[in-house]
């Protein structure tokens, strides 16, 4: 709910003050009706990121941990490069190679084209 922490203040937005969220997801599974996939806590971007991971379709929503080539920023609050390189090796150990990744902007990779190109792995 600080906009100092959320980064509406730091970004030319008006300040935003949100709410404590009404329920907190944990890692495991998830199932929404019929519809379920896995959630992996994924800190260092920020305090509190997951990934969502659909073993059947083999692909990945990993917000803003892995990019192609990259990897998410860690200078906004919150952030530690130290516990996202602890959770980019988790993905990697947990998920196939050939699970896609679609991050939260950019394009969508592989785990294996990261482990071959990506310099932070």
């Amino acid at each position: 709910g600080n906009p100092e922490w959320n980064g509406s203040a730091k970004f030319g937005m008006p300040p935003m003050r949100m709410k404590p969220a009404d329920h907190l997801l944990q890692p495991g599974r998830l199932a929404i009706g019929n519809f379920s996939m896995h959630v992996l806590e994924t800190p260092g971007h920020s305090p509190g990121s997951m990934t969502f991971y659909f073993k059947g379709e083999r692909i990945a929503f990993g917000g803003d941990l892995l990019f192609q080539q990259g990897v998410g920023r860690t200078d906004l609050y919150g952030g530690n490069q130290d516990v996202l390189m602890r959770s980019l090796d988790r993905l990697i150990a947990e998920l196939p190679a050939d699970t896609t990744v679609y991050p939260g902007h950019g394009p969508n990779t592989t785990i294996r084209q990261e482990m071959k190109t990506n310099p932070f792995l």
